[in-house]
């Protein structure tokens, strides 16, 4: 009797695999990208041909297309995607839910002693939803000098930055402000492609080095923004703090960032203490490198030794 109701059980779950199976299978088919229509969208993104399915390396891991520099590439807006990918728009626009935003500095007021002399301590609100990005980058407290301040924050900079390099960066804040017409949305992760997964800053790609292809796209997807970075003193780009997966770990990002010097042989900081003068330095988001760096699970099975 045991032995029949196990083959019942086994028949069951074998007739649901199936069942699921033919299911993904015309979901799939249901998705498949094709171009947006000319009406709602620019004419070159018209043109476009769905992509063929992303490459995979010998070891499971999908590769990411690297955008390329200075082709003067436009930026196809999330709301002109929205006819085509219905589902995906609607999930993107629930970022509008996540709405509630607390001032830490007001929350935990140690931490206008800690950032005393940085921006930080004059405003520090908590993270909401991407679609706010724009809004709060431009209402915080703090104070905004140069564009490279809209890194992550807006498809349109990411454009510029591929377009124009170095130079995007080192821009007015308020020069680059008027020119901001798609805030974080589909761009940053897909390029123009649909289904296509791509690096589209490329100091992720100057960051990882060889080691690009063996980190998943989709990791890299989030790892563009959710990662720690620092501004480059001299051309005021953003930059990350190691060179390949080996140094993504606190001891040697932090060598390398003492290692930049500046005229007067000082250390780089991202600011100096303005009651004691010692120059400090900011741990940003380094959600990235917590998850693929030395020491974690998920980066030891897509580390160097394993895949080399």
């Amino acid at each position: 009797m045991a032995d029949n109701k196990n083959l019942y059980y086994i028949c069951g779950l074998l007739a649901c695999g199936i069942a699921l199976g033919a299911f993904a299978g015309m979901s799939g088919k249901s998705s498949a990208p094709s171009a947006p229509a000319a009406a709602e969208t620019p004419a070159a993104e018209s043109e476009q041909t769905p992509e063929a399915a992303p490459a995979e390396t010998d070891t499971g891991i999908t590769v990411a297309k690297v955008a390329e520099s200075g082709t003067g590439i436009t930026v196809t807006k999330a709301d002109d995607w929205s006819a085509q990918f219905p589902n995906q728009y609607e999930t993107y626009m629930m970022n509008n839910d996540n709405s509630e935003v607390v001032e830490y500095t007001e929350e935990h007021p140690y931490i206008q002693r800690l950032y005393a002399g940085y921006g930080f301590a004059k405003s520090y609100g908590s993270a909401r939803g991407h679609t706010y990005v724009i809004t709060d980058l431009t209402s915080t407290g703090r104070p905004h000098k140069l564009a490279n301040c809209f890194t992550c924050k807006t498809s349109d900079f990411t454009a510029k930055a591929l377009n124009d390099g170095d130079a995007a960066y080192a821009m007015a804040f308020e020069d680059f402000e008027n020119q901001i017409t798609d805030p974080f949305g589909c761009f940053h992760c897909h390029s123009n492609e649909p289904g296509t997964m791509y690096v589209t800053h490329t100091y992720l790609a100057n960051a990882l080095g060889s080691d690009l292809n063996k980190v998943d796209a989709a990791t890299l997807s989030c790892g563009q923004c959710h990662s720690e970075y620092y501004f480059d003193p001299a051309t005021k780009a953003t930059s990350f703090g190691y060179t390949s997966m080996a140094g993504m770990n606190p001891d040697d990002i932090l060598a390398y960032e003492n290692a930049i010097v500046d005229g007067e042989g000082n250390m780089f900081a991202d600011w100096v203490d303005e009651e004691n003068g010692i120059r400090k330095l900011k741990v940003q988001h380094p959600e990235f490198e917590t998850f693929l760096g030395e020491g974690s699970p998920h980066g030891s099975s897509t580390s160097m030794l394993q895949l080399t």
